[in-house]
């Protein structure tokens, strides 16, 4: 239950992710902004999907390597072809068996590859927190420079904020 429920949380985040990119500009999507030291709106978006690309990899091959990921620059510069992008990432999470397994993951730490031991439900938990770090930040950029993009109430904010909100406002 708990890989169904890790995975129900990344295709939401996914599609809010989606809807981000949707209404965004062609331009605005690819534009440097100084607020993000000179990034883009699309390499954020291109980090966050990457990492899901070898979180999907890593379980077909019982290893995850998060720093050996190809950087597929086509969703650094087409709206349309990372909105597909992410409705392919969205089925394969769905297509997922809702099995627990351990999982390798080799990283490289301070010029060494390491490899310790994870765990399928470990790792989707990664990759939503990271995902979250960049929305906040791509909601930062969305505040100060596209005023005429909606987000859900709850982009780029945790959880357990979200969690202690609720409980402050009761």
């Amino acid at each position: 239950m708990t890989i169904y429920k890790l995975k129900q949380n990344s295709i939401t985040i996914l599609m809010q992710i989606a809807n981000y990119v949707a209404q965004i500009d062609e331009q605005h999507y690819t534009e440097q902004l100084p607020l993000l030291s000179n990034n883009t709106v699309a390499k954020h978006i291109r980090h966050i999907l990457e990492l899901y690309v070898q979180l999907l990899a890593g379980i077909e091959f019982d290893e995850i390597n998060y720093d050996k990921r190809e950087r597929n620059l086509l969703i650094e510069h087409d709206k349309n072809y990372t909105l597909d992008f992410i409705n392919q990432l969205i089925e394969k999470i769905n297509n997922l068996q809702n099995d627990s397994k351990e999982i390798n993951l080799n990283s490289l730490i301070d010029k060494e590859e390491i490899l310790v031991k994870s765990s399928i439900e470990r790792e989707f938990v990664y990759n939503i927190e990271h995902a979250i770090h960049h929305m906040a930040i791509l909601q930062i950029a969305c505040k100060h420079y596209f005023g005429y993009i909606n987000l859900d109430k709850n982009f780029g904010i945790a959880y357990s904020t979200i969690q202690y909100n609720n409980t402050c406002a009761q």
